[in-house]
C-alpha cells in the first residue's frame, strides 16, 4: 500500500474515533464476553443446536446439487461453518471483531459483511421511524403511546447500527493499514504448514469433504494410509497445544496484573 493510502486510512480512523469507535469497541467486547457467559451457562446445548441448522441448511443444498463434485464442497464450506462457530464459541470471541491468527486476512470478509448487515438494520430503522411519525400525525390518538414506543425503540436501534457501522469502518481501516503485512504473514504460514503438513491437510480436506458431519478426531486417524500423514498429523497436534497453552497463559498474566 502506498505511503498517501495508508495516510488516508490514518485520517479516517481519527473521525471515527470522534465519532466514538474506541469506546464502543470496548463496549461491544465486555458485551462480548458477558453474552458468551450466559449462553455458557443457561444453554450449554448451544452449539449442537447450531451444528443441527447448519446440517438443516446443508440438506437443502445437497438436494440441489448436481454433481458429487458439488455435493464434496457443501460438505466443505458447512462442516468449516461449523468448526468456526465453534471455535468462537470456545474462545468466546466473536469472528466479526477478532483476527483469527491461522487465517488473519479472513476478517476482513466478517468485517465487511456486519457493515451491510448494520446498513440493512439502518434502512429498517429510517423506515419504521418515518411510519411511526406519521402515524403520530395522522393516526388517532390513542395510538400515539404506541407510536412513541416504537419510536423510543427504533431510535435507540438506529443509535447501536449507527455506532456499529462507524466501529466496522474503523477496524476495516485498522485492517488495511497493516493488510500487506498480514497477507506476508499469511502466505508464508501457507507455504510452511504446505511443505511441513501437506499430507495432514489433505487428509482432513478429504474427511471435511466426505463427512456430512465435522468428522471426529478417531475417524480421521483412522483414514490415514501413510506413515506420513500420522507423524504430520502428530506434529499439528503438537503445535496447536502450544498454542492454546500460550494463549491460556497469556489471559492467567493479564488476570493476575
Amino acid at each position: 500500500m502506498k505511503a498517501e493510502e495508508k495516510i488516508g486510512y490514518k485520517k479516517q480512523m481519527k473521525l471515527y474515533e470522534k465519532l466514538g469507535a474506541s469506546w464502543f469497541q470496548k463496549a461491544v467486547f465486555l458485551l462480548e464476553k458477558t453474552e458468551y457467559k450466559i449462553v455458557k451457562k443457561i444453554n450449554p446445548k448451544f452449539l449442537e443446536k447450531q451444528d443441527k441448522r447448519w446440517e438443516k441448511r446443508q440438506k437443502q443444498l445437497i438436494k440441489n446439487a448436481k454433481t458429487e463434485e458439488e455435493r464434496k464442497e457443501i460438505n466443505r464450506k458447512i462442516n468449516c461453518a461449523k468448526l468456526r462457530t465453534h471455535r468462537d464459541f470456545n474462545n468466546s470471541k466473536n469472528r466479526n471483531y477478532h483476527i483469527d491468527n491461522n487465517n488473519p486476512t479472513e476478517i476482513y470478509s466478517y468485517l465487511e459483511w456486519n457493515k451491510q448487515v448494520h446498513i440493512r438494520g439502518l434502512v429498517k430503522n429510517g423506515i419504521a421511524i418515518t411510519v411511526a411519525t406519521l402515524g403520530i400525525i395522522l393516526a388517532p390518538e390513542v395510538l400515539t403511546p404506541y407510536f412513541i414506543a416504537v419510536l423510543t425503540y427504533e431510535g435507540i436501534s438506529t443509535f447501536i447500527n449507527l455506532e456499529c457501522v462507524n466501529l466496522q469502518n474503523y477496524n476495516i481501516c485498522r485492517y488495511k493499514i497493516i493488510e500487506d503485512k498480514l497477507i506476508e504473514r499469511e502466505n508464508r504460514k501457507i507455504a510452511l504448514e504446505i511443505k511441513e503438513y501437506k499430507d495432514a491437510a489433505e487428509l482432513v480436506n478429504n474427511q471435511l469433504q466426505e463427512k456430512e458431519k465435522i468428522p471426529t478426531f478417531d475417524e480421521i486417524i483412522d483414514s490415514t494410509t501413510t506413515k506420513e500423514q500420522l507423524e504430520q498429523l502428530k506434529n499439528v497436534l503438537k503445535r496447536e497445544k502450544i498454542r492454546r497453552n500460550s494463549e491460556q497463559q497469556k489471559i492467567l498474566a493479564k488476570r493476575i496484573n
